[in-house]
């Protein structure tokens, strides 16, 4: 029973600590005008993007072995989470950034002998890479200091820090950097659109899944991206900056 009121106790603490009008009511007409861009982007990046898709890199046995191992590696990460904790973490950003790195290592390891692999591994490489970044910069600077200090009772606080403290949790918000740079070092291509479209889709996607069904449900796991308020345009509009900076940072071009 304490291990079952722990989970319970992980996944909803953060969510009653803030203010309710941020938890409830009517969406601000700035969250559906910023979703109405956003896909007007996304169809008009489509065709450019996908004349783009670069050719696929061959990796050395070595690589190929080390990838495997990887995505083992990352599948038992999952099934520790679901297994302690349900399936609740699955429905988080950094868990789906985490499936798209053990996806995009199995590719490694598979190469082109698998079609249906090979492509969502190509299709995941920008997302596992780009969002690998965002996780943890996201977290670590915005989200987990900002939980900290909204959480009132230094008994909560000790909670949530031992909390994110676990093995399971450093894995996903840190060890992630490690495993993109490996990525990154087994598939040293250039970034292109490609990329960078194909990440959109995942972070459309998932916003989507995560307000029209996550966040009216009670998962309040991003506050900062709480439809709302009026400055929920601004959060959304920072959050796709951000991607296109770090896509620019590992060398991605703008190229249309």
């Amino acid at each position: 029973m304490g291990g079952e009121e722990d989970n319970r106790r992980a996944a909803t603490l953060q969510f009653d600590q803030f203010p309710l009008w941020l938890r409830k009511g009517p969406w601000s007409p700035a969250a559906y005008a910023f979703i109405t861009l956003a896909v007007g982007i996304w169809f008009y990046l489509a065709p450019r993007a996908v004349a783009m898709l670069p050719p696929t890199q061959l990796t050395s046995e070595r690589d190929r072995w080390i990838s495997l191992g990887c995505f083992l590696w990352c599948m038992v990460i999952i099934g520790l989470l679901v297994s302690r904790a349900g399936v609740w973490p699955m429905y988080t950003f950094t868990m789906w950034s985490w499936a798209l790195i053990a996806i995009r290592f199995l590719a490694i390891f598979v190469g082109e002998n698998v079609p249906i692999i090979h492509f969502l591994g190509e299709f995941s490489h920008g997302p596992a890479l780009i969002n690998a970044v965002i996780v943890f910069v996201v977290w670590w600077m915005v989200l987990f200091p900002m939980i900290f200090f909204v959480l009132k009772s230094k008994k909560d606080r000790d909670f949530f820090f031992k909390f994110n403290a676990s093995f399971n949790l450093i894995n996903v918000h840190a060890v992630n950097i490690v495993l993109a740079y490996l990525i990154r070092t087994f598939i040293p291509r250039s970034l292109v659109l490609y990329d960078l479209w194909s990440t959109l889709t995942v972070s459309l996607f998932y916003t989507l899944l995560y307000l029209f069904i996550f966040d009216m449900n009670g998962y309040h796991f991003y506050i900062i991206l709480s439809p709302r308020t009026h400055f929920c345009f601004l959060s959304y509009s920072l959050m796709l900056g951000i991607m296109a900076f770090i896509y620019y940072c590992l060398g991605g071009r703008f190229e249309l």
